[in-house]
This record gives C-alpha cells, sequence and structure tokens, in this order.
C-alpha cells in the first residue's frame, strides 16, 4: 500500500510548498504580460506586489499521476493544485507537475467562470 508519510517527506524535502507559491505568482506575472485584455477582464484590480492580498493563495491538493498509455505510464508527476481565488471568487486553478526528482517540469493557469 501507499504511505502517505513518504510523500509528505518528499514534499518538504524538495520544498515543494515554496516552488508551487513562487510558480503561481511567476505564471500570473507572465498571464499579466502575455494575455493583457483576458487578464485586465478577470483581474482587473491587480497591478503588481501590492495588490497581492486580493488573492487567496493555498495548496488544494497534492497528487500523484502516472498517465500517457497505460500500462507503461511513462509521463508521470507530482500535481499541485492551487485555487485561483481573486477578490473572493474562485475562477480557475494553477498546477504545477513536478518531476519524481523534485524538479517542475510544467504548470499552466486554467481560468473557469461559471456564467
Amino acid at each position: 500500500m501507499f504511505d502517505f508519510e513518504e510523500l509528505k517527506k518528499w514534499i518538504i524535502e524538495h520544498d515543494i510548498e515554496q516552488k508551487a507559491y513562487k510558480g503561481f505568482w511567476m505564471n500570473l506575472e507572465k498571464y499579466k504580460i502575455e494575455e493583457p485584455n483576458e487578464f485586465m477582464c478577470y483581474f482587473s484590480a491587480y497591478i503588481g506586489e501590492e495588490d497581492r492580498g486580493d488573492f487567496e493563495v493555498e495548496i488544494k491538493s497534492v497528487s500523484i499521476n502516472y498517465s500517457n498509455s497505460y500500462p507503461n505510464c511513462d509521463y508521470n508527476h507530482v500535481i499541485v493544485t492551487i485555487p485561483i481565488r481573486y477578490k473572493g471568487k474562485e475562477v480557475g486553478y494553477y498546477q504545477l507537475l513536478l518531476n519524481f526528482d523534485g524538479t517542475p517540469d510544467d504548470d499552466f493557469f486554467v481560468i473557469q467562470i461559471e456564467q
């Protein structure tokens, strides 16, 4: 059976929380530059670091994902998910995909606004 305590040790050993929070803010700044119109649609009052208080940034989940053509499972990650909450409203989520050695492999924002 899977030992959750081992995952917790791995998270601490590889400083995953810090990597996830740092990645969140870096991705937010890239989004602001690369998609300014879309960014303003969702985060109109956000200008920069002084406005970070409008965001609630907290890790929601850490999961292990074995995927890509079972049974080979050759695209495997630990996935950290942080909901994107701005001014009390959840607008999507941020995910950081980490290799099993703790190095970031990919990350992205997903905007999901309920109509």
